[in-house]
């Protein structure tokens, strides 16, 4: 199965993230992946204290869990946490949803997404679930790749 993604589709979000217009024509479209042994994953990376940043800290982990449903074709969050995947799922570069982990200190947490790129796919869902909504300040970082 051959698809393609092209490098530039994030361009804006990479330095700014993703706009509250951004809902352009066609956006229900998925990105086809040309090379499957390409860089074809997205990352991002929020850095946030532990005081007053609940209300984000739900918004990150609930679209992460609303986008692997859809993705792994899951009916419930249980589901998620006893997945196995199969020999054929683990060695499919295509299969469309987020991982990550989460570091954490005594003053902040570090949670770091990653997902297949390009138009349609889950990162780039996640992105326009939880658009920028303020500049990186010195306690409160969003980093996208």
């Amino acid at each position: 199965q051959e698809q393609e993604v092209h490098k530039d589709d994030h361009k804006d979000e990479e330095a700014t993230g993703p706009t509250k217009d951004g809902q352009a024509q066609g956006d229900d479209e998925v990105e086809v992946i040309a090379d499957v042994n390409g860089a074809i994953y997205e990352r991002a990376v929020y850095i946030l204290p532990y005081e007053n940043s609940a209300e984000l800290l739900k918004k990150i982990f609930d679209s992460i869990e609303k986008i692997n449903l859809e993705g792994l074709n899951l009916e419930n969050f249980r589901q998620i946490n006893t997945k196995e995947f199969s020999e054929s799922e683990r060695n499919n570069r295509l299969l469309d949803f987020l991982g990550g982990f989460e570091l954490m200190d005594a003053e902040f947490r570090m949670i770091v997404i990653e997902g297949l790129g390009g138009k349609g796919h889950s990162m780039n869902k996640f992105y326009k679930m939880n658009e920028r909504t303020q500049p990186n300040q010195r306690r409160l970082k969003l980093l996208y790749n």
